[in-house]
């Protein structure tokens, strides 16, 4: 009884495998620049908190699109918390020509730049497929 209990264990165990995997691999599929073509951008501010901070990296973010180019959802795969909820922000304000899987990845390198002397303005930069910089100038520490 024990040795059908445990090969039925192990069968129902494959099974459940089976059934989930091509769901997360659907989740892990790679997800080509040339596929990301975007119908309408909007330029961001670099986050004040962050330049007052001197908080800079590179966000990384999964959207995903419905077939007329609206983000339906948008998630950080990494990247700071500060710069992470601007960019959310910013990106479901972005519209996309048909991908073939509708995901996109985009990429938001904030830079702090000490050439720049105006802390409150940002420069914006797409870079396209799927790159943007946000540079602006870091306010100094007041102690």
């Amino acid at each position: 009884m024990g040795r059908i209990l445990r090969s039925a264990s192990i069968f129902l165990g494959i099974a459940v495998l089976c059934v989930c995997l091509p769901t997360s691999a659907q989740k892990d599929e790679v997800v080509h620049d040339g596929d990301t073509n975007v119908a309408k951008y909007e330029q961001m501010d670099y986050p004040f908190l962050a330049a007052r901070l001197r908080v800079s990296g590179v966000v990384v973010l999964r959207l995903q699109v419905d077939k007329s180019g609206s983000v339906l959802s948008a998630s950080a795969i990494s990247g700071k918390d500060l710069l992470i909820a601007a960019a959310l922000e910013n990106a479901r304000k972005w519209r996309f020509n048909a991908t073939s899987n509708g995901t996109v990845i985009l990429v938001c390198n904030f830079v702090l730049d000490e050439r720049l002397c105006t802390p409150c303005q940002s420069l914006f930069l797409w870079q396209g497929p799927n790159l943007i910089t946000i540079t602006t100038g870091s306010l100094p520490i007041q102690g």
